[in-house]
């Protein structure tokens, strides 16, 4: 999806590092919910290697250090999800979970792709990735916006 219409009046033209112009354009929006109880139930059944193959290390990390890891893995989640969503391509058998890393910068979630997700946002010409993601008690959610 291209938010952009008419072209160029609608959208934003920022100066380059070189001072030259460039077009800027969001080409993917993402957004996931996920409900913390159903999903803690299926972390439960299957726990360590449920976790293991979808999180990374440094979100395992990340999660089980806070006071409700159940919501924080949800929100990881959902941050994931979104992304297949901004990219456009849902799961795929070429995409593995780990190919997205939620990390964190002084608290602040990013995000990190490799593998074919990562060739894919460079065929795309990608220059930025926007995470937000946001917990209620029974709710975790992301949104995920990709800048040309």
């Amino acid at each position: 999806m291209i938010l952009c219409l008419p072209w160029p009046e609608s959208c934003d033209i920022w100066p380059g590092d070189s001072g030259e112009r460039r077009l800027t354009m969001i080409i993917g929006v993402g957004l996931d919910l996920v409900d913390v109880r159903d999903f803690q139930s299926e972390v439960d059944e299957k726990r360590q290697e449920w976790l293991e193959r979808v999180f990374t290390v440094a979100e395992r990390e990340y999660c089980s250090r806070q006071p409700d890891p159940y919501r924080h893995f949800a929100g990881t989640l959902a941050a994931k999800e979104a992304t297949l969503k901004a990219l456009g391509t849902g799961w795929t058998d070429q995409s593995d979970w780990q190919n997205i890393e939620v990390t964190r910068e002084l608290e602040k979630p990013n995000l990190m792709l490799s593998g074919p997700l990562m060739e894919m946002s460079m065929r795309l010409k990608i220059n930025q990735l926007f995470l937000s993601i946001t917990h209620t008690r029974d709710h975790a959610a992301a949104v995920v916006v990709l800048q040309l």
